[in-house]
């Protein structure tokens, strides 16, 4: 009975070990290896999952960070083998810097049923900056300062405007103030964003947001009193906040949180 014992605690335990070690494996930082897999697999099937909530369970640790990972069924066109194969988005670099078009326009899919693609959203990168740019703008032409943008999960636990003036701040000209407005009513509104958005960028519908931009302004001014003599918004702050919710229900869909 001992023995028995002995045999199912080392055949439990290498099992675990292997199991390790594959996440050890599959959950190195490769950039674009997406990209590699889309060409040299044919994907028959994929799925969004929490890379992080896989790992906890199995460690019995529940306070590892949120990160997003893909779960995929190949088959390699050489071999004729299949495959389940797990993609794992360490930095958001991975979602929001993928130039390949096959990539942008893969269609994932999520637990919850729900699909998206990388290209069905414009982000404010293409907008703002996301990085310090005291190199090419003099803080004496600012008229606020923010802190450093990064993907959705990171602008959680980040601030948005700041006072100080560090390696990290960004200088906000006034023709750019509403974008950086902007993220900052996004980040009120991240409950409302689903985690398998968590590694892109902040989106944004320009065309939309220029419409009623004065709103994210009017809202922004009241989080922060020194916006206030730069922004010019007729709006009173129930009705643009009323316009501001509506705005990111049709922003994001069937993909909003209730």
């Amino acid at each position: 009975m001992t023995d028995l014992l002995v045999g199912l605690a080392f055949t439990i335990g290498t099992f675990f070990a292997l199991l390790l070690l594959y996440f050890v494996y599959f959950f190195q930082d490769r950039r674009n290896g997406l990209t590699s897999t889309l060409y040299k697999y044919i994907i028959i099937d994929s799925i969004v999952v929490i890379v992080t909530e896989l790992i906890s369970s199995f460690l019995l640790y529940d306070k590892l960070s949120p990160t997003l990972g893909v779960i995929l069924l190949k088959f390699h066109w050489y071999t004729g083998l299949f495959y389940f194969y797990l993609f794992y988005f360490y930095v958001s670099a991975h979602f929001n810097n993928i130039q390949d078009v096959s990539v942008k326009d893969y269609i994932f899919k999520t637990k919850e049923g729900k699909i998206f693609s990388l290209s069905s959203f414009d982000t404010i990168s293409n907008y703002s900056t996301k990085y310090p740019n005291q190199n090419y703008v003099k803080e004496k032409n600012s008229v606020a300062k923010f802190w450093t943008m990064r993907d959705i999960n990171a602008l959680k636990r980040s601030r948005t405007f700041v006072n100080e003036t560090t390696a990290g701040t960004i200088f906000i000209t006034s023709n750019k103030l509403p974008y950086y407005c902007y993220v900052d009513i996004f980040k009120t509104f991240i409950s409302h964003i689903p985690y398998y958005f968590g590694n892109c960028d902040v989106m944004i519908n320009n065309k939309k947001f220029l419409n009623i931009k004065d709103c994210f302004e009017t809202l922004s001014a009241k989080r922060f009193y020194n916006l206030k003599p730069y922004i010019k918004s007729s709006k009173t702050v129930k009705e643009a906040q009323e316009l501001v919710e509506n705005y990111f229900k049709d922003l994001l869909g069937q993909h909003y949180v209730y």
